[in-house]
């Protein structure tokens, strides 16, 4: 699996915020690009998908994301964001 980047804790604040301003779709463009390609490599090596299914289940993945990280479902001080993401992604 490919390396987790840093996630920079502004850059974790502004996804959480709710509401749709220019600067969350930044931010979330932001982790896109930092993210796609690790969760893309992940799905690949660990659930045996095609690349396409692979594409998929991180825009499913996306959504998922979405909604947990704008309730409050991130919380920093029980764990790392990168422990948080692989947990969401093996449910």
């Amino acid at each position: 699996m490919s390396a987790f980047p840093e996630t920079p804790a502004k850059l974790l604040a502004k996804m959480a915020a709710r509401g749709a301003t220019c600067e969350d779709d930044v931010a979330w463009a932001k982790f896109a690009e930092l993210y796609a390609p690790v969760m893309r490599a992940y799905f690949l090596s660990e659930s045996g998908v095609t690349p396409t299914e692979a594409d998929d289940l991180v825009q499913d993945l996306f959504v998922r994301l979405v909604n947990v990280i704008r309730t409050g479902g991130y919380d920093p001080v029980k764990s790392r964001f990168r422990t948080f993401l692989v947990s969401v992604m093996r449910h």
